[in-house]
């Protein structure tokens, strides 16, 4: 990180460091007004419904999850694409994204089984 910053302030004229400071500002926003609400949102009602053993696997799920869907925004929306360059953004993203949310899940309900499994077995 050290690296990057001093390059990107030793090289102003061709990193624009004020356009950086608004990209990382404007992430950290969107991530405390945007992500960070939606999935307290949802995780709270959420709460009392679960049962105990799981929750964890769940609200670990739900927070990986706004995370990656954060993160792939701009993939998705396919900001940044240009036309006459097919190498700036070549992957089907919005695919990617599923398949990797997916993924979240299934390895979010095998521990979440396990957990269960474990407590029920533990309390016998």
């Amino acid at each position: 990180m050290a690296f990057g910053l001093v390059s990107l302030f030793a090289r102003a004229a061709a990193t624009d460091p004020s356009n950086f400071a608004v990209f990382f500002v404007g992430l950290a926003l969107v991530h405390d007004l945007v992500l960070v609400p939606v999935v307290m949102g949802v995780a709270w009602p959420l709460r009392n419904v679960t049962p105990r053993g799981i929750r964890g696997a769940l609200f670990g799920g739900l927070a990986v999850s706004a995370i990656v869907a954060g993160f792939s925004i701009p993939f998705v929306a396919g900001w940044g694409i240009q036309p006459d360059n097919p190498s700036f953004l070549p992957r089907n993203y919005g695919v990617g994204l599923v398949v990797v949310l997916a993924w979240v899940w299934i390895a979010a309900a095998a521990i979440g089984l396990v957990r269960s499994r474990v407590r029920r077995g533990g309390r016998r």
